[in-house]
């Protein structure tokens, strides 16, 4: 081999070489740095570029880190006792003093629940009420038995046309009246109602005074129902109040008419509890002074407030548990009342059998 194949091949081993060994030296050095540095290398990459990885000699925990705190370490716990170490006695919670409730009996206790322990099933519907429910008193030993025995009472809904006519789903709006009035009844005085249909009131009622509108209702069929109630759009201050309560012989009226409370998220669950209070023997509270209509009892005529919770005047809770075990007055002759003037119907607009 000549010299000049040699040169040749030198320059061609140093023209490889070289650069192979750079490259080579290059990435052992990498390689090196790297071992020595993972720890700091990976906090970049988990802190500045967001790669989901784990640094060596930290602790995970459930919750993020700021870039750059340092983890924290909770100390272990001694779960070593002594000997004759004993078990802590249970600490008692303590115990809250009952709000003050307007009319509530002095030293009555006031911690027991006065609904009925049997809860009783609940009407289904889809939206919940706005209004909330008071506790009560509890009331006199001899009354309790009395409240604790649920009445269920069926009830049939006719729905003049000034409520039909102003739009909306009408028969979803008595469904959600009846079903919040059953709620407030059977918490304060062991009532349910129970809803066994919904019709057009095809009387016009705005020509009707307040005894005949009762009267109008005492005509139409019961269809199975205990209380015959008519929804009306009129004002519940032109309602009549005051009237007396049932005397305990008496059989309780089977007709009601529930009035409207404008302005109110539910406008006919006032007059429909006032409806029924006064077939139960309470007495409306006319007088916008009485102490109990200032603490805003439903048999009062003063607006019902979504922020204040129900409450009933213990003399009506009274009246209405004491009567709620008497029977609904029948027709004379023994059968369901005809109509008086042929199938409900609002002159072509709403057929009486779109109700339920």
């Amino acid at each position: 081999m000549n010299s000049t194949r040699l040169k040749a091949l030198a320059k061609l081993g140093l023209l490889l070489g070289v650069p192979l060994a750079v490259v080579l030296g290059l990435f052992s050095y990498g390689v090196k740095v790297g071992v020595e540095h993972r720890a700091g290398i990976l906090s970049f990459e988990r802190d500045w570029l967001g790669m989901n990885v784990e640094v060596p000699g930290e602790e995970s925990t459930p919750d993020a880190k700021e870039p750059g705190e340092a983890p924290t370490k909770a100390p272990a716990l001694d779960t070593k006792k002594p000997p004759d170490a004993k078990e802590p006695a249970p600490t008692k919670a303590p115990t809250k003093e009952p709000s003050k409730v307007p009319g509530e009996v002095p030293g009555a206790d006031t911690t027991g629940d006065p609904t009925p322990p049997e809860p009783a099933p609940r009407l289904e519907g889809p939206a919940a009420s706005p209004f909330s429910l008071a506790r009560l008193a509890a009331v006199p030993a001899s009354v309790e038995p009395q409240l604790r025995a649920n009445t269920i009472v069926r009830v049939k809904v006719l729905v003049d046309r000034a409520i039909i006519l102003n739009g909306g789903d009408w028969i979803s709006d008595v469904q959600d009246t009846v079903r919040w009035t059953s709620e407030v009844l059977h918490a304060q005085v062991g009532v349910q109602l129970e809803l066994v249909g919904v019709v057009a009131w095809s009387a016009n009622t705005l020509d009707l005074s307040p005894a005949q509108l009762k009267e109008d209702l005492e005509s139409r069929a019961r269809d199975g129902a205990d209380l015959v109630v008519g929804f009306t759009n009129r004002s519940l201050r032109l309602a009549p109040q005051g009237a007396p309560p049932v005397a305990p012989a008496d059989a309780l009226r089977s007709v009601a008419v529930a009035y409207s409370e404008t302005g109110s998220p539910a406008p006919r669950v006032h007059g429909l509890l006032l409806a029924i209070g006064e077939v139960f023997g309470a007495r409306a509270i006319v007088s916008s002074s009485d102490p109990e209509a200032l603490a805003g009892s439903w048999m009062g005529v003063e607006a019902l407030r979504p922020d204040r919770a129900l409450y009933l005047d213990p003399a009506n809770r009274l009246r209405i548990i004491g009567n709620k075990n008497l029977e609904f007055e029948t027709p004379d002759d023994g059968e369901p009342a005809a109509l008086a003037d042929g199938p409900d119907e609002l002159d072509g607009e709403e057929p009486a059998d779109d109700g339920i």
